[in-house]
């Protein structure tokens, strides 16, 4: 695998603009934009507080029936096993902690819950961990007229909060996201996890047939995104996308800065 600088970058997304006009630029979240799973700082911060309101219960208990996990004890204790069962897939699957974690907030409004991500950004100091080569090469595409679209398997509630920080209009941001009745989170999902190739179909629905010239990703959800990419980036690969390297021809790392 190639390692390229920033300027190398840049050079080729240039390129493609001149070729094909009008595409984009796509961006995974956690790993790649910023260091970190915000999904698990927003779980993890809900579980100290231990507000799993009776929707969330409720669904919860159902995951671990279905599952053959134990579906006794209080909502904090049944969440935690409920995630500790994903570090085994074969127990519970990976996409549906994904979902759970995605609608654990079922029952609290809407503006509890931005409330809450919001805080879940400021303690877990988000803002210390953006990795500011990748968010350099966001903000020169941007500087260049090019869309940019931050795409992520985790919760809607924390990666829309995460979004703020890098100044992400509110369309061009695709995450997992639960339903709402009325104004408040139910404990069920608006559509698929942006998960591998989830990922693509949440990308091909802002940009149709566009290009999309760069994808930058760091983890195996990112697979079908930097497939489709003209330009596949990686930064700080992680060892289970390391292993799947034959699946995307051209894939280059990016290089840090020195400074």
């Amino acid at each position: 695998m190639k390692k390229v600088s920033s300027e190398e970058i840049f050079a080729r997304i240039e390129q493609e603009t001149l070729k094909n006009p009008g595409g984009a630029v796509a961006f995974d979240g956690d790993g790649t934009l910023w260091e970190g799973d915000v999904a698990e700082d927003f779980f993890f911060t809900l579980l100290q507080h231990n507000d799993f309101r009776a929707p969330a219960v409720e669904a919860m208990r159902k995951d671990a029936e279905e599952f053959g996990i134990d579906a006794h004890g209080d909502a904090a204790t049944l969440a935690r096993r409920l995630f500790d069962a994903y570090q085994n897939a074969e127990v519970y699957p990976e996409l549906r902690c994904c979902e759970m974690m995605t609608w654990c907030c079922a029952g609290w409004r809407r503006d509890e819950i931005h409330a809450f991500a919001q805080q879940v950004v400021r303690e877990r100091n988000l803002v210390s961990r953006l990795h500011h080569d990748v968010v350099a090469i966001m903000n020169w595409a941007r500087q260049k007229g090019i869309e940019v679209l931050l795409v992520s398997a985790s919760p809607r509630s924390i990666v829309d909060a995460a979004a703020e920080l890098l100044d992400f209009p509110r369309g061009q941001v695709e995450a997992a996201t639960a339903c709402f009745e009325g104004d408040i989170m139910a404990a069920s999902m608006a559509g698929p996890v942006p998960y591998d190739p989830g990922k693509m179909i949440a990308i091909e629905a802002r940009i149709g047939k566009r290009v999309l010239y760069a994808g930058f990703g760091d983890n195996i959800y990112d697979v079908a995104m930097l497939k489709a990419a003209r330009l596949a980036v990686t930064y700080k690969p992680k060892a289970r996308l390391l292993k799947r390297l034959d699946e995307i021809p051209g894939l280059v790392e990016l290089v840090p800065s020195k400074a």
